[in-house]
């Protein structure tokens, strides 16, 4: 079976997963209802037991054979129904959006709205934010959709209702075609939607752009005091605030997902502000933050051209206070200072950070502002991800030089699984690597220390400095088990994400083109199998 994969890998490299003729072939191989990296995995299974058993299910060229061709034509169709939407690949794993019995649908549109309509159809709109949220009735399935193409240069009134339950929930979202409907508060003392009561909740935030009013305005979605039962925030796109998402004081079931956060920061206050992509904290249950692209987050030079990016300039802040977040089939790029920051712990798998001082950081909660604590530690899982193409914060200025690949702090317990960290990059300019920096720090003077810590399957390939393959800083000494290959000096495949590919990945959106990132993760399974 691991040859048929190298094989089956070798050719998906070489043709690029695109550009054969694909036919009719269906890419949902397992007929799922979704167009995702187990389709291959199904379809290699059923190639290579077809040629032991005569059956022709996978003979995608129906020439009566099972050939190496079968494979690169359905790894083709896949990969365009991935990136291009075709084959259920836009449609196909959203949330339904269909109106609940009963619900009150109410129509907003500022280019063709007036207050004085009904606001109850496409044809008679509402103009204001203010006036469709007057008709949304609390504890109601009610939906308030926005009008593609639009611009509202005014907020959300300080969000109270909540839809009828989890199963049954308000939805802000869009009607018509163009673009998404975009959210630029005037002020940059408030934010786009914005909830500070209690036990508000049961909510889905669809199809929405919601922006800034310059790079340094506050946020454009806070949740926080009481609030946010069975939330979800999906197909958004949220850009140029300081902290683009903020969440504080949760109750349980909050989910981000498929949803493009870019261009946050920089902070009020210049270089020394945090500034971030999202900023979580306060949490009563596990925040969810899954299949997402996470870009020039943190006081990126793109943002606002000169800057540097500081310590605190980060793409995913969780603070000591929400354990247990779940970041899941994201791309993470292009942060200020790292990607992934779980400093409570949680889990990290099939992810892609890539051009990032530190790759995700694991653990450094002390519980010094959690009652309770974390006795001995935090705890944690990183699965399936890479970390590629390490930078540095700033040149110049060693006390914040970085380039590490994953970061350990305070952590009793930790399971690392297919964890690949690739080049650390570029050698000059202002984001030159640090020559001292190593692929796995493991800092170990805050809190217990870190022990408990399991490696396998865990490569390291071109990520050169003195530090080596590991360092510990600190004076404990750390405990940690390797099983698998952990390498420095493997040949590397020269295998990576460029911008294009984050590009891409950016066009994501409901009806249009689905997530990427099961592609993009298939092309560096290929690359670096060995």
């Amino acid at each position: 079976m691991k040859v048929v994969w190298k094989a089956a890998a070798t050719l998906l490299v070489v043709t690029g997963l695109a550009g054969l003729t694909n036919g009719a072939v269906d890419p949902d191989f397992d007929h799922n209802g979704t167009v995702d990296v187990r389709d291959i995995a199904t379809y290699v299974a059923a190639w290579t037991s077809g040629i032991s058993t005569g059956s022709v299910e996978a003979d995608t060229n129906s020439d009566g054979l099972l050939t190496p061709t079968d494979v690169a034509i359905f790894s083709s169709a896949w990969y365009d129904a991935v990136a291009n939407g075709t084959g259920g690949g836009g449609n196909v794993g959203w949330t339904d959006l269909t109106p609940a019995a009963g619900a009150r649908v109410v129509y907003v549109s500022s280019s063709a709205g007036n207050n004085s309509n009904s606001g109850l159809s496409p044809s008679s709109p509402v103009r204001t934010l203010a006036a469709g949220y007057a008709l949304l009735r609390n504890t109601f399935p009610d939906q308030m959709l926005l009008q593609c193409g639009d611009v509202w240069t005014e907020e959300f009134p300080g969000w109270g209702k909540t839809g009828r339950s989890a199963s049954e929930r308000m939805v802000i979202g869009s009607y018509g075609t163009g673009p998404r409907p975009r959210i630029q508060p005037t002020s940059k003392t408030r934010d786009g939607i914005f909830e500070r009561s209690n036990s508000n909740g049961n909510l889905i935030i669809s199809g929405l752009e919601i922006s800034g009013y310059t790079s340094r305005h506050t946020a454009a979605i806070q949740w926080q005091v009481g609030g946010g039962s069975n939330v979800l925030i999906e197909d958004c796109h949220v850009h140029h605030c300081t902290l683009n998402i903020v969440l504080q004081d949760m109750n349980d079931g909050f989910v981000i997902r498929r949803s493009i956060i870019d261009m946050g920061g920089p902070g009020n206050n210049g270089d020394n502000e945090a500034n971030s992509g999202f900023y979580i904290a306060l949490t009563h249950a596990p925040v969810t933050i899954e299949e997402c692209v996470i870009d020039r987050c943190g006081d990126h030079p793109d943002i606002r051209p000169g800057s540097i990016p500081g310590i605190r300039s980060q793409s995913v802040y969780c603070q000591d206070t929400a354990p247990g977040i779940i970041f899941r089939k994201n791309l993470v790029s292009n942060g200020g200072c790292m990607g992934p920051d779980l400093r409570a712990g949680g889990t990290i798998e099939d992810c892609i950070i890539t051009r990032c001082a530190i790759g995700p950081r694991m653990g450094s909660a002390t519980g010094t502002d959690t009652p309770g604590g974390y006795p001995g530690g935090v705890t944690g899982i990183v699965r399936n991800t890479y970390v590629l193409d390490g930078t540095n914060i700033r040149d110049g200025q060693p006390s914040y030089l970085r380039g590490v690949g994953f970061w350990l702090e305070n952590v009793r317990s930790c399971t690392v699984e297919n964890l690949v960290i690739a080049r650390k990059g570029p050698t000059s300019g202002p984001l030159a690597r640090n020559p001292d920096s190593c692929a796995v720090e493991m800092h170990t003077d805050p809190g217990s220390g870190v022990t408990g810590v399991s490696f396998v399957g865990t490569r390291v390939y071109q990520w050169p400095g003195s530090g080596g393959t590991f360092a510990r800083s600190g004076n404990r000494q750390p405990s940690y088990s390797q099983t698998g290959t952990i390498t420095s000096g493997y040949p590397d495949p020269s295998v990576g994400i460029s911008e294009s590919d984050v590009a891409l990945a950016k066009q994501m959106r409901r009806g249009v083109q689905g997530p990427t990132i099961g592609a993009l993760l298939l092309r560096l399974k290929a690359g670096f199998a060995n």
